[in-house]
This record gives structure tokens, C-alpha cells and sequence, in this order.
């Protein structure tokens, strides 16, 4: 999978981006950067499978969410397509969903134990080159979620390796699936799916897949209770400005 340092890279991007956006992945980068809108399709596979259409080594697939959490002015996409360029045995990169302090910026080998503990729905930040999605024969086109999770899985059983950045930036929703609930029966059915497939994967690394989720879990309650204090602060705020004009009437 040897490709030319600073290879380009092409953005999917789940809604349209500002203007602005490819000159800045390319300066963050340091490399050419062109940024496409997520194609219509039937399903997310579908839909990310045609908006690659060009000759760019390297693919990456941004939401708001990313976009809104400053992973563009991070070091993740920096970071990630300088790591593919260093290491040609690489096929993608992607980031580990942790807030632990320490973790930040770790550089791990994926193999299938990490993917086996990732959440199958939640969309991470993910590098891919071109010639990895290619010989997988691209993302699953019959999925309505988990068609990242599921294309890694089938890299790595394939003997193509991978790297994990640690870094907290994942989001709970599926990539082009805004309408799709993750608790919902579609996601499951599609989890299952995957789970079904790869099933001598997950059987070997059980407990890692077990140990994965319940750190996801602890995670998912930290982000909870901090919205949790978000909104006693705003109510509290508002609660203030309520007495505030109150008096101003008098």
C-alpha cells in the first residue's frame, strides 16, 4: 500500500461545509485536500461508496458534530494521514472513543481486539486510504448503520492492519443516517448482523468486547452528567434574569 508522501486526501462530509474548509484540512495537513457532500443512497454504505468518486490516496468522513468539536483544528486529522504516510503497511486509521486523561494523542496497533470493543454504531474519525476501501470492495451497501465498524472488521480479517489514536472525539450517531435511532431496531438488527458475520472475531475477543462497552458506558455517563451541570447552570442563569427583570418592572 505504498503511496506518495502527502498524499491527497478527499473530505466526505455529512453536510455541506464552509467554504473554507478544504484550505484549511490542506494547511492542517500539509497536503492537497478536496471536500465532497455525502452523496444521496439507499443505506450510509451506499451513500459514503459514491461520494468517493476521484483519485485521492486518502479518505477521511467528517459530521457537524466533528466539525462543531474542532476536530479540524485538532491534531487527529494531522496526525492520522501523517501516520499513513510514515507506515505503508497501514490501511486506515481511526480514533478510540476514551476521556481518560493520558490518553490523548496515543498511538495504538488496531487489531481486531479494538474493533471487537468499539461501539458498532457510533461513527469515530477514520483515515482510509483508497486502496484499502477498494479491495474490501467498499463499505456494505445493505446495512443501515454499522458499515464502518463492519468494513474495519473485514480489513483486519483480510490481514490489513490499522492504528488507533486516542482521542474523545466519537460520536454516538451513525455516519448518513441522521434519522436513524442507535437504541432503535434497525441499529440492532444491523449490529447483530455484523456480530453474526464476524463471529469467530468477536468469540476470539470476548472479553475484550465486553471490557470495550462497559468503558463506553462509563463514558457515555460522564458526557451525561455533564450536560446535566450544563443545564442547571443555564436554568440557574435564566432563573437570575427572571428576578432581574422582575425588579427592573417594579
Amino acid at each position: 500500500m505504498l503511496v506518495a508522501a502527502n498524499a491527497a486526501l478527499l473530505v466526505v462530509c455529512e453536510a455541506d461545509g464552509d467554504e473554507g474548509l478544504a484550505a484549511r484540512i490542506g494547511q492542517l495537513c500539509g497536503r492537497p485536500a478536496r471536500v465532497v457532500t455525502l452523496s444521496d443512497g439507499p443505506a450510509p454504505g451506499a451513500r459514503r461508496n459514491r461520494s468517493v468518486a476521484g483519485d485521492e490516496p486518502l479518505l477521511t468522513f467528517l459530521t457537524p458534530a466533528d466539525l462543531a468539536g474542532g476536530l479540524v483544528e485538532r491534531v487527529f486529522l494531522e496526525r492520522a494521514t501523517a501516520l499513513l504516510d510514515e507506515e505503508p503497511t497501514l490501511g486506515w486509521v481511526t480514533a478510540l472513543g476514551d476521556g481518560a486523561a493520558g490518553w490523548f494523542g496515543r498511538v495504538l496497533p488496531a487489531g481486531a481486539a479494538l474493533l471487537c470493543a468499539r461501539p458498532l454504531v457510533a461513527h469515530a474519525p477514520l483515515v482510509l486510504r483508497r486502496e484499502a476501501w477498494q479491495a474490501a470492495g467498499g463499505f456494505d451497501e445493505q446495512l443501515a448503520c454499522a458499515e464502518e465498524a463492519e468494513l474495519l472488521l473485514r480489513l483486519v480479517e483480510a490481514g490489513v492492519g490499522g492504528a488507533v489514536l486516542a482521542d474523545p472525539a466519537v460520536r454516538a450517531a451513525p455516519f448518513g443516517a441522521a434519522w436513524l435511532d442507535p437504541l432503535g431496531d434497525e441499529a440492532r438488527a444491523a449490529s447483530a448482523t455484523v456480530v453474526a458475520r464476524h463471529q469467530a472475531t468477536f468469540f476470539a475477543h470476548l472479553g475484550d468486547a465486553v471490557v470495550g462497552r462497559e468503558r463506553w458506558i462509563k463514558e457515555l455517563v460522564r458526557e451525561s452528567r455533564e450536560l446535566a451541570r450544563r443545564l442547571a447552570d443555564a436554568e440557574a442563569e435564566l432563573a437570575a434574569l427572571d428576578e432581574e427583570a422582575a425588579w427592573l418592572r417594579r
